[in-house]
């Protein structure tokens, strides 16, 4: 089988409101980091700041990146896009996908998390959290049921619940 062959996207997972929140914020510091640039300083100090374009930039990246937040799904393995990982996994590696509490950078372990995201678990009990699938209990549960569709995973009515 060619390798174009074997990566025939099946489809892509994505939480809108978490990606156009995420893409609004860096695309905002970017832009204040522009205006800081532009705004004229004081005449002994002509130019702008190095820093300024160092900020804008990797505001920029993020933005992009951010906007490709999600799960992707082709016919041999789904990556994973997080704001700052990507993980490829095999479809044969993938055992359970699951929605769990949010624990990202600000909510470190919270048992009791209001927002939610998808988890991914290997055979090898490796678990891969979807911090690009982020949001309420309603739309993750969606993204989790599309998510173990286009995987070829058995499906209930509701993806599984994680609730430590």
């Amino acid at each position: 089988m060619s390798s174009t062959a074997e990566n025939t996207a099946r489809g892509v997972v994505r939480t809108r409101t978490y990606r156009a929140v995420a893409v609004a914020y860096w695309t905002l510091f970017a832009l204040v980091c522009v205006g800081g640039m532009i705004d004229p300083g004081p005449a002994a100090q002509p130019g702008f700041p190095p820093i300024g374009a160092l900020l804008a930039a990797v505001s920029i990246v993020a933005a992009v990146r951010a906007a490709r937040m999600g799960v992707a799904v082709a016919d041999s393995h789904a990556v994973v896009r997080n704001l700052l990982s990507t993980r490829r996994i095999a479809l044969a590696d993938i055992d359970d996908v699951r929605v769990r509490n949010y624990d990202g950078l600000i909510v470190r372990n919270s048992p009791t998390s209001w927002l939610r995201t998808v988890a991914l678990t290997t055979k090898a009990g490796t678990v891969v959290k979807a911090y690009g699938l982020v949001g309420f209990d309603p739309s993750v549960s969606r993204a989790a049921a599309r998510l173990q569709e286009l995987i070829g995973l058995p499906r209930g009515t509701r993806p599984p619940q994680h609730r430590v």
